[in-house]
């Protein structure tokens, strides 16, 4: 799990909320199956067709361009966000998601993502509660921010006592399915900058790319 650093400017996030303000949301609980359907409580946006819009584009766009989301993840498909509208008393209760995309073409599930999209003293609780070994783990971060784990973790969203908590999700598929072979290659190229920082002409880092780059092939799945 990560936290992801200005994946929108303040511009953006002001833009996105002024856009969300005259939209319409409805029951959330159309687009969750299983027991997470029984789980979840709080509106999303209403969403026309299957393709893109603008604010999906803004949105998918971001994250694109976000390196440490892209080095970390290393994503091959992006779902479409789902933008969450929690007012007083909604919650979504602990769930698991579910390996596939229930609709559409599937997308397995690797990784979930939670980008915040309101100010932390605009609503009390509504924190992203993210099972980990040890204790759970709480989030609740700055508007633009946003947090990725991956999707094996049971999770929840404790009930907002006042305000409204603005959120987009997205699941990722990445090029890398399992997730230690993942993190392995993120902390390999972390280490392989920080060494450059220091010695930047070193051979070293040509043997260290092919390792990096082979590694890659055995275990990507397009």
């Amino acid at each position: 799990m990560i936290v992801l650093p200005d994946v929108l400017t303040a511009e953006e996030v002001a833009a996105i909320r002024d856009a969300l303000a005259i939209a319409t949301f409805e029951d959330g609980k159309l687009t969750a199956f299983g027991p997470a359907r029984e789980a979840k409580n709080n509106p999303q946006l209403e969403r026309e067709g299957t393709e893109a819009n603008d604010l999906d584009t803004v949105l998918l766009t971001a994250l694109s361009l976000h390196q440490l989301l892209q080095t970390w993840a290393q994503p091959s498909r992006t779902t479409l966000p789902l933008i969450n509208n929690d007012g007083p008393g909604m919650e979504y209760g602990m769930h698991v998601d579910s390996a596939f995309t229930p609709f559409g073409d599937p997308l397995r599930r690797d990784i979930f993502i939670t980008l915040f999209l309101s100010e932390l003293d605009s609503y009390e609780g509504g924190e992203l509660v993210v099972e980990t070994q040890g204790c759970p783990k709480k989030v609740k971060l700055q508007a633009g921010q946003a947090f990725a784990y991956t999707t094996n973790a049971l999770h929840f969203v404790k009930p907002v006592k006042s305000g409204n908590r603005l959120a987009a999700v997205f699941w990722l598929q990445s090029l890398i399915h399992d997730n230690q072979i993942r993190q392995s290659l993120f902390e390999l190229t972390a280490a392989t900058s920080a060494l450059r920082e220091q010695l930047p002409k070193h051979p070293a880092f040509q043997m260290l790319g092919k390792v990096h780059q082979n590694l890659t092939r055995k275990f990507a799945q397009p």
